[in-house]
Order: structure tokens, then sequence, then C-alpha cells
């Protein structure tokens, strides 16, 4: 027979004494890693823990919303976060206004709800948890898309925890929050026109930034846009089945632009979750005999999403289409279609007031000149002519799809080809739909069609609503409708040839073009490197952003009373509060029409605080060889004479920096 266990004290003490020791000892003398290392990994868990903080508690708040008001506890998860994420926004947005912008002060409130939530909070979790259980992958294409998906998503965070690198997210998405933090609390901005959009989102970027740094925002949201895909492929499969579901996922992965937002920092995530949860709720509002705390509800998502950008005005215009096609007469209609604006109204009210107050414009900086934009910059930034063409318009899935390439003129962005090559099918073996997913598809289409002529109306007006990401709000009902016709291709067989085979196929070679074109991009930034340590903070932005941040740090160590004013440079990220960016491209323009010399030009300058001027060489001259439409050659000529009295500046790669007076000459 075996002997008893020794459970001696001190047996095991001695027991794990000795293990400690040896492994201690080992250690020491075999670092496998430098304190360096071991501080980035520490920061970057500590981000990813900031983020599910962030995204608990408005999970929570949504959920305790709900129970307050007594609405349906069915509600997803995703659906709770998404009214939780607008309610913290405006949260920040009342104690950085009225009481101030501190770390300490947001840590507090977190705290405060946490207290309030946690029973919320690890409900909204669970819910999480459960959704992920469901769409667990069994089948080994659906293994294959999670696989796959997985290196996407893993190669977008190690962007989303380096240093930040993305354009807008420098020009505004993260410039203003600093720029807030600076201050100690939300003030107007008069130098980024972008400071009246609506600002949902940079609220919450505003409090990661406080208590994370520069990364934490594009941390969350990445786990934004992670929560958003499942929530995806939670409705795609209650509404069709699994593979769908994970088709569904990975036709926004495809796309090289969605899935590189994922690490940016941008909105557009924000914007794909709210409608989402917009088109959830039209659902139940549109079902005959549904209670009106729907459209309460369609309307608080609707407000909550033009909170994030003006043109998610696309969702109110659509649900109130939808509400006036239901048939229970006008009278209904017309109060449904009254208490629907009245709300909408409402729930945005906080960001037209803030306009208001500071620049006298609501809608600042559009409908009229009003604050910094005074009417010469108005025009400059209104009056952009449209490329687009009515064949351009009448096919715009098929150009947004196979013309849309990141970075390039028209819709910059590669959506990549399933949305496109999938949505046809949807239609094909109608009978096999139930009368319910009928219902769903004709819905969808008709709305999403809809969503595609308002992009296209708009895109004559002006030559930047061409842009995809400004209409992102209507892909989930290009993902819906296009995994609907995954589903239908499946079935779809003809003697020994199955198509579901060939579509497979399909799917996994764009989505491994994908992994390719991401880690292209991911892996020559070295941010994965810098995700352990193993490249500083300091060698990562001079890699990737090489002239601008030098000339930044140059900035930062000019003269505490310095003011920098920047002439074609519109990211000022790194050198806040220092630098004034020219965030529309529009100074020199400007300037040349206000004034009629250059000595004229520098005198007001220096009368309105500025010390410096730089000139980002490459933007000068793509705007003077390529982009010169509203210039004329008196501008260039005016330029060289401001250049000509200033002396020879500083340069600093593509960036010269000249100082405006004797005095302040620059010193190598």
């Amino acid at each position: 027979m075996d002997k008893p266990a020794n459970r001696s004290w001190l047996v095991l003490t001695i027991s794990l004494a000795w293990l400690l020791l040896v492994s201690i000892a080992y250690v020491y003398t075999h670092k496998a890693f430098s304190p360096e290392m071991l501080l980035v990994v520490i920061k970057n868990i500590w981000l990813l823990g900031l983020s599910a903080l962030l995204m608990s508690l408005s999970g929570g708040l949504g959920r305790k919303i709900y129970k307050l008001f007594g609405v349906d506890q069915s509600l997803s998860a995703f659906t709770c976060l998404a009214i939780g994420l607008g309610i913290f926004s405006l949260l920040i947005l009342f104690v950085g206004v009225f009481i101030g912008v501190k770390a300490w002060l947001f840590g507090l409130l977190a705290g405060a709800l946490v207290a309030w939530l946690w029973r919320e909070m690890i409900e909204f979790w669970r819910q999480v948890g459960q959704t992920w259980q469901r769409l667990q992958p069994e089948q080994l294409s659906e293994k294959l898309f999670a696989f796959i998906a997985g290196i996407i998503l893993l190669a977008n965070l190690s962007v989303a925890f380096a240093p930040p690198l993305a354009f807008d997210a420098l020009v505004y998405h993260l410039t203003l929050p600093l720029r807030y933090l600076q201050t100690g609390q939300i003030i107007y901005i008069s130098d980024i026109m972008f400071w009246g959009m609506p600002q949902l989102a940079e609220m919450h970027y505003l409090f990661m930034l406080a208590l994370g740094g520069e990364s934490a925002p594009a941390v969350l949201g990445w786990m934004l846009g992670f929560l958003t895909l499942l929530a995806l492929g939670q409705y795609v499969g209650q509404k069709f089945d699994r593979p769908a579901a994970w088709f569904g996922i990975a036709a926004l992965l495809s796309g090289f632009t969605f899935s590189r937002l994922l690490g940016l920092a941008y909105i557009e995530w924000f914007l794909l979750l709210y409608a989402l949860t917009w088109w959830q709720v039209l659902e139940r509002a549109l079902l005959p005999g549904s209670e009106q705390r729907w459209i309460v509800l369609l309307a608080v998502v609707a407000g909550f999403a033009l909170s994030l950008k003006y043109t998610a005005g696309v969702l109110v215009l659509l649900s109130l289409l939808a509400l006036l096609l239901r048939g229970r007469g006008w009278k209904r209609n017309l109060a449904d279609l009254l208490l629907f604006g009245l709300l909408v109204t409402a729930v945005s009210l906080p960001w037209w007031i803030k306009n208001l107050a500071w620049t006298g414009n609501p809608f600042y900086p559009l409908l009229f000149p009003a604050g910094a934009m005074d009417a010469t910059r108005y025009d400059f930034y209104h009056n952009i002519p449209s490329s687009m063409t009515l064949l351009q318009a009448l096919g715009l899935p098929w150009y947004a799809s196979i013309w849309g390439v990141e970075g390039k003129l028209g819709p910059s962005a590669s959506i990549g080809p399933l949305l496109l090559a999938f949505w046809p099918l949807a239609y094909f073996d109608w009978r096999a739909w139930t009368q319910e997913q009928r219902r769903l598809i004709l819905l969808a289409t008709l709305l999403l069609l809809a969503g595609f002529v308002l992009w296209g109306a708009a895109s004559f007006q002006n030559g930047l609503l061409a842009q995809t990401r400004l209409f992102v709000v209507i892909f989930p009902l290009w993902a819906i409708l296009s995994a609907a016709g995954f589903k239908s291709a499946m079935r779809i067989r003809l003697a020994s040839v199955r198509l579901g085979q060939i579509a497979l196929a399909i799917v996994l070679m764009f989505l491994v073009f994908n992994v390719f074109e991401t880690l292209s991009e991911v892996l020559p930034k070295r941010a994965i490197e810098a995700n352990f340590g193993l490249f500083n903070r300091e060698a990562y932005l001079e890699r990737n952003l090489g002239g601008l941040y030098n000339a930044s740090k140059t900035i930062q160590q000019l003269p505490p009373d310095s003011k920098v004013l920047m002439l074609w440079e519109t990211r000022s990220f790194y050198c806040a509060p220092v630098c004034d960016p020219d965030e529309i491209i529009d100074r020199w323009y400007h300037e040349a029409r206000l004034h009629s010399s250059a000595e004229e030009i520098q005198a007001t300058w220096r009368e309105q605080g500025y010390t410096h001027m730089l000139i980002w060489e490459q933007g000068f001259e793509f705007v003077r060889d390529f982009d010169n439409a509203k210039f004329n050659q008196r501008d260039w000529l005016l330029l060289a004479d401001l250049r000509r009295a200033l002396g020879p500046g500083q340069q600093t790669e593509t960036y010269s920096l000249y100082p405006l007076t004797p005095d302040r000459m620059i010193t190598p």
C-alpha cells in the first residue's frame, strides 16, 4: 500500500522555498527579458485592462438605464454597450466643461461607476461570453475563418499598442483630447476646425489618454471593433446560421481599410456598432404591434450615431423613410416621426449647444461662416469640386468596391470584394428563405439602396463626400445581405458542382490576401518589436514619421513662450500645444487674400503671438504642382517674398522652420 502523503507544514515550506530559490537564481543569471521589455508588456496589459474597464462601464451603464426604465432585459449586451457609450461620452463632456480634465478626476468617476454598476458589468461580460460560445467555430471552414481573422486582429492590435501614426488621429481624433488634457478643461480650440464635429468617440479617447497615455485610445478602438465583430456574428448567426455569421465577420475583415482602422484610433468602428444596433432596433420597431418604446430607443441610437459624425445623419433619414412606409395610418406615422425627430435632436443636442456657445453656429463648421471659419475659409473648405460621374453614382457598390483604393482619390478605401460578390446571391433560391428571412432581406435591401442613393447624391455636392469612410453606417446592412448570399451559395449545386466549395475558396483567398497586405504594412513599421520593448518609442516614431516627428521635437525645444504657425502640415499631435496646424491646408490661401504683401502677413502673425513658421516642403510642393486649382501665381510669389524676408531658416529633413523676428533665431 502507498504511504499517506506527508502533510507537514515544514516539508511544504521547505519545498516551496527551494523551488522559489532555484527559480529566482536561474532568472537572475539567465535573463529572458530586459526591464524595458517587462515595462512595455506591463503597459500593454494595462491598456487592455483599461479598455475592458471602459467597455464594462459603458455596457453596465446601458444595462442599468434599461433597468431604471423597465425596458426589456433581453436586449443584447452590444445594444447596452452602444447606449452606455453614448451616455458615458456625455458624462465626460459635462465633467470636462464644467469641472475639469484631470486623470485623477476621471479615475474617481470610473471608481464611482464601478461601485454603482459592478453587477451590470459582470452581466455584460457574461453575455459577451455567451455570444462567443455560440459563435465558436466547429466546421473546418469556420475554424479557418476564425484563425485568419485572429491573425488580422492581432496584427492590428500591435499597431494599436504602438505610438499613434495615423493621419486623422494626429490631426484631430487624438489631438483634440490631448489639447483638452493639456489645458485641463474642454474649451474651444479655434485652430482645429474639426473641433466643431460631434465628439462622442473623442470623449472616450480623452478618458483613455488621461489614464493610459498616447496608445490607449487606439487599444480602446481595437477592442470596440472586436466587440462589434462579435455583435455582427451574433446577429447573423441568429437570423441565418453560424457559417454565415463567420462569413459576415470575414467580409468586413477582408477589406484592408476596415481591418486597418481597428488599430488607428479613428471612429469608424464606433459607427459600425451604432449602425448595427440601429438596424436591430429598427427591425423591432417595425414589427406589427410593436410598442412606442422601440421608437424611443431607435431615436436614442440614431442620435448617438449622429453624435459621432455628421454623415451618420444617413441613419436618421433612413429611419424616417422606414417609419413613413409603415402601414399604420398617416396620423400614427406622423406622431412617430415627430417623436423620433424630437428625441434624435434631444440626444445630439449637447454637441450643438457646445458649438453654439463658443462659435454662434450649432453646426460649426457647416452651414455658414462662424468662429475661426470666416467666409474665405468656409468657401475654401466647402466648395470642393466633385469628380463623381452619373455612371459611378448609379454603380456605387461596384465603384466603391473595385475602384476604391486606400489612400487614393474617390472612395479612398479598400473594402474587399466579398460584400459586392455575395450580395446578389441573397435573392437566389428565394423560396428557401423563411417568411421572416424574406422580410429581413427585403427591408435591408430597400434601406441599403436608399443609403447608396444618399451617398451618391452627397458625392455630387462635394468631392470629399465620395469617401467610403463617411458612409460606413450602411455597411452592416451590406454585410448582413452578403452573409445571406453566402448561405444561399452554400445551398446551390448542380450535379457534382457545389457552389459552396467555390465560395469558401474565394472567401479564404481574399482573407489571406488581406493578411499579406496587413503584414506588409505592420512589419516594416516594426510595431510588433515595439510592443515587446525591442524598438523604443523614439526610434519607432522617427522611423515612421521621419521629418514630422523630428520637426515636432525641435518645436518642443523652443523657448516656453514660442508659438509656431504651420503651413501645409495638418498633424500637430507631437508638438501640441506649441504648434498651430494648417488643418485643412488653407492657411496660405487665406492669408494671401487678406493681405497685400509679405511684410503685412509677417506683421499680422507677430501680432497674433506667433514666433515661428514651419513649412512642410513636400506638402507645399504637392499643392503647388498637383492640387493648385484654387491658387494663383501671386500666391506663390508672395510666399517666396516672405521666405526671402525671413532668411534661410532651419532645415529638418523635409521641414523648414523660420523665426518671425530676429530675436527668435534658431540655434542648431
